[in-house]
């Protein structure tokens, strides 16, 4: 009798332990992802811009790993909330955050594929700009460091006749600029 109560403390104690560390390390896999895929999207933009056609295994491949950043923003917003309830005196911070970075993403992946497309039919100088732009993007993503803005702000500036999309999807990079430099004023250092 003894030991099956062991046993069974030793189970709920393995289930209890498992569920809390199933979300540890969430945020950081999260913004590993985000910098992922913004490196698939430079890749895709360059491809298309060289004349490459584009992959659809690639593009599904893609698609798969928005639904998995989705997947990952839910844990990472779960994580946040248990580290901010930890902290004493934590400045509030959106509960879905991680969940809007994760659509915010999949609008931009939305953006480079239209570009990617008319890139495709008609060859745009700024394409290589474009590209890397979203590779300087994903490395302060992926490196915590502060982001700056102008070389955006030359993307559409240096072409008053920039396209729709482009301006867009310089928006949407704004944005995520801005949450990838907020999380450093948050109080995360960066990474060595």
């Amino acid at each position: 009798m003894t030991r099956a109560i062991e046993v069974g403390i030793g189970v709920f104690v393995g289930i209890g332990v498992s569920l809390l560390l199933r979300g540890a390390g969430a945020t950081a896999r999260f913004e590993a992802e985000c910098a992922l895929l913004l490196r698939r999207f430079a890749r895709a933009l360059r491809a298309s811009a060289g004349g490459v056609a584009l992959d659809p295994d690639a593009e599904s491949a893609t698609r798969v790993h928005l639904r998995g950043l989705a997947a990952l923003s839910r844990a990472a917003d779960i994580e946040t909330r248990v580290l901010l309830r930890r902290r004493a005196g934590a400045q509030s911070v959106d509960p879905e955050r991680h969940r809007k970075l994760a659509c915010l993403v999949a609008r931009i992946h939305q953006d480079c594929a239209l570009l990617a497309r008319s890139y495709a039919a008609t060859p745009d100088p700024h394409a290589d700009c474009v590209a890397d732009a979203l590779d300087r993007v994903a490395d302060g993503w992926q490196h915590r460091r502060r982001l700056d803005h102008r070389p955006l702000d030359e993307l559409t500036t240096a072409d008053p006749m920039a396209s729709g999309t482009l301006r867009f999807l310089v928006d949407d990079l704004r944005l995520l600029m801005r949450a990838g430099n907020g999380r450093l004023v948050a109080g995360r250092a960066p990474q060595t």
